[in-house]
């Protein structure tokens, strides 16, 4: 049984600069960090940059589903922050 006391949420990462992949690999890492439990990570998958400047990196992105035991706006610092 899953405490009362955690939510779960979802959450969407991307990244187009440097290695995006170890961007989001850094990221799921740090949201463990911050309180994050029982998280599930999709497959990245690339997409196109959409109404970008030319020569815009195309995109890796991924979603994150877990649960958080600690107040929304705790969760929005550290996502703000990573």
């Amino acid at each position: 049984m899953s405490d009362p006391s955690t939510i779960n949420v979802a959450i969407g990462l991307g990244s187009n600069l440097g290695d995006p992949g170890a961007q989001i690999t850094a990221a799921v890492a740090r949201l463990r960090a911050a309180g994050g439990t029982n998280l599930r990570v999709s497959a990245a998958y690339e997409s196109a940059p959409e109404d970008c400047v030319p020569g815009t990196p195309w995109f890796l992105n991924a979603a994150v589903t877990m649960h958080w035991g600690g107040a929304a706006t705790s969760l929005l610092a550290s996502c703000q922050q990573i």
